[in-house]
């Protein structure tokens, strides 16, 4: 992969929602940026809050947009969408041909995560999911905030560790958190309380 300015990159977030909504549906949000400088297009789609469907609706999301062939990179906010509707990072890179990578900010706490998710149906096929995605690594990239390193966590599929950060590098303007994930959780958090809040 030539990794460049102008690299296409997708990043996909959820919409805010509440521990009550299990069975609703809840919006995905997915910004594609060129590298990490500009917004270039716009996906969504619907998953079941607590649900099995995420991995089967971010491929079907990405596979019919006509974005699809300019794509090089999916981000994700984590593996965890709609409650504990967990997404396989794998199948959707073998899926969709484009190699992934899970982002989160704070290392997990997987026992507290494990006690939690037991509390929903199929919670040993999430759990399954979940330490699938594979090891957790650590890249420290500038803070254009505070302009000082930090770190950042993340798994990915379909691409080496060091080019992974090398994304994610590349794509970080503000803060430490991609553009791309920065931008879906501003859109998704907007449209939920009528303006943006919180952090990505």
């Amino acid at each position: 992969m030539n990794i460049n300015s102008e690299l296409r990159v997708l990043g996909i977030d959820d919409l805010p929602h509440k521990r009550t909504q299990a069975g609703d549906k809840i919006l995905l949000i997915g910004t594609i940026f060129r590298g990490g400088k500009f917004m270039d297009g716009l996906l969504t789609t619907h998953i079941t809050c607590d649900g099995d469907d995420s991995t089967s609706c971010f491929i079907n999301m990405i596979n019919t947009s006509k974005n699809k062939s300019q794509l090089r990179v999916i981000l994700t906010d984590g593996i965890t969408f709609g409650g504990f509707n967990v997404i396989d990072i794998h199948k959707i890179n073998k899926k969709t041909n484009i190699p992934v990578i899970s982002v989160v900010r704070h290392k997990p706490h997987y026992d507290k995560i494990k006690r939690a998710v037991k509390n929903v149906s199929h919670w040993e096929h999430k759990w399954h999911l979940i330490e699938k995605a594979g090891t957790l690594h650590e890249a420290i990239i500038t803070n254009k905030t505070l302009n000082k390193p930090d770190n950042i966590f993340f798994q990915c599929a379909g691409i080496t560790p060091a080019k992974a950060t090398k994304i994610l590098q590349l794509t970080t303007k503000h803060g430490v958190i991609p553009e791309p994930l920065r931008m879906s959780h501003i859109i998704g958090s907007g449209l939920y309380f009528g303006e943006s809040r919180g952090h990505a």
